[in-house]
């Protein structure tokens, strides 16, 4: 009987210390998606455009990703080809610190800005879903964002 005493009482101490670990590494973790990032690799201002997917991509999520990477890679290839500006598509299910800093849970166009390195700002580009069946106005909401994050304007 007392062993049994002894086993369980180890048994709760140690299911206590599991739940602390994990809490103290949830706040740790959410403490530092909070951070500004600093990337030591990169110098002077950038733009980043992300496209943050989760692992099953509709025919409509495709769409958001293609008019993203043609604004990009198209109508700012100058920018692209001096560094200025870079394209990163994200596997929000692999890299879901990512996704967590940007709130994003479904597929998103995210446009952050980076001064010396730093971020000093982004923006969630939400309205690409209800522009997804408009190609052309998708593209020009798009257009928009990453040029007034070029030309260090205030990101919403």
């Amino acid at each position: 009987m007392k062993v049994k005493k002894v086993i369980s009482r180890l048994l709760l101490c140690f299911a206590l210390v599991s739940i602390g670990f994990v809490l103290g590494k949830e706040a740790t973790l959410r403490r530092v998606s909070l951070m500004p990032r600093q990337d030591a690799s990169i110098s002077g201002d950038q733009v980043l455009v992300y496209y943050m997917y989760p692992a099953i991509r509709c025919v409509t999520c495709n769409r958001i990703e293609q008019a993203a990477r043609d604004v990009v890679h198209d109508d700012y290839a100058e920018a692209v080809k001096g560094g200025r500006l870079k394209w990163r598509e994200v596997n929000i299910s692999e890299e879901d610190d990512l996704a967590g800093r940007y709130n994003v849970a479904s597929s998103m166009v995210v446009v952050v800005r980076l001064k010396e390195g730093r971020e000093v700002g982004f923006q969630r580009l939400h309205e690409v879903w209800p522009l997804a069946g408009k190609p052309a106005e998708l593209k020009a909401y798009i257009h928009k964002a990453v040029g007034a994050a070029l030309e260090g304007g205030r990101l919403k």
